[in-house]
């Protein structure tokens, strides 16, 4: 499913003027398997709009980028009711709502966030989905990021495959910048029962802790979120709540102006 932009190009020149919290999403459509095959994939709908409606009620204003500025795609397989587990048919629908009312203009490239907006960055969130595990961890954008994150204390929440962004290294270090902290993500014994099973083109757990992480996880399906520092992590998309919840926390802590509703 392609959400809809409908006033992109009016808007495109519009930036904020006040503090805000990054959503980056995947610009990936289409993922290629271990096997050569490809499959129509992108940004999984729960891990994105539940963490997204629980900062907007906390007052927090959102921009939504992908790597290269295009609308991101919504995992097919992410609206299947089968997927949705128990009580099914009333979350499919209120996830359509949802994707109907979304407010999804502009969608900025991460290269206008990097030139010209990191001054009111006040927080990342890296949605999950299996699209991310084909563009995030090679770009050099997303490592440089990550690492003006960490020196700068802002909060960075990443959820399920969505945590693949941490492979990026920064491209002026040759860094990854939060190398050695506590994560999670989907993992290796649940990207197992899945029907992409032998399938994926890599394992986001076993390459995570490759490159240093140290991966908690909790049994298949059940929710999971780690905090380390200012970064958080979510396994699942049960998980998505209370990662948002947990990514609110660590904003609040960073609020020069308490009990303010936009930031700092």
């Amino acid at each position: 499913m392609q959400l809809q932009s409908h006033h992109q190009t009016e808007k495109s020149s519009m930036m904020p003027s006040q503090p805000f919290i990054l959503v980056l999403a995947s610009s990936t459509s289409l993922l290629c398997l271990a096997d050569g095959s490809t499959i129509e994939t992108g940004v999984w709908a729960e891990e994105l709009l539940i963490p997204m409606h629980q900062l907007k009620d906390s007052g927090w204003p959102l921009v939504l980028a992908t790597p290269d500025g295009t609308v991101p795609r919504i995992d097919p397989q992410s609206l299947l009711p089968e997927n949705l587990g128990s009580g099914n048919n009333g979350r499919l629908q209120k996830i359509q709502e949802h994707l109907t009312g979304l407010e999804l203009a502009p969608v900025l490239p991460l290269g206008k966030i990097m030139a010209t907006l990191l001054p009111a960055l006040r927080g990342v969130f890296l949605p999950g989905g299996n699209g991310p595990l084909a563009d995030f961890p090679e770009d050099p954008r997303i490592g440089r990021l990550l690492s003006y994150c960490r020196e700068y204390s802002i909060p960075v929440a990443a959820l399920c495959h969505g945590t693949a962004a941490l492979l990026s290294p920064d491209p002026m270090t040759g860094d990854r910048a939060f190398h050695g902290f506590e994560v999670t993500c989907f993992t290796e014994q649940e990207e197992s029962l899945t029907s992409l099973r032998g399938l994926w083109p890599y394992t986001l757990e076993a390459r995570l802790r490759e490159a240093g992480f140290l991966v908690c996880t909790a049994p298949p399906w059940q929710p999971c979120c780690t905090v380390s520092g200012g970064l958080v992590c979510g396994q699942n998309p049960a998980s998505s709540a209370a990662m948002a919840e947990a990514f609110l926390q660590q904003l609040e802590k960073k609020r020069k102006n308490k009990g303010t509703r936009h930031g700092y």
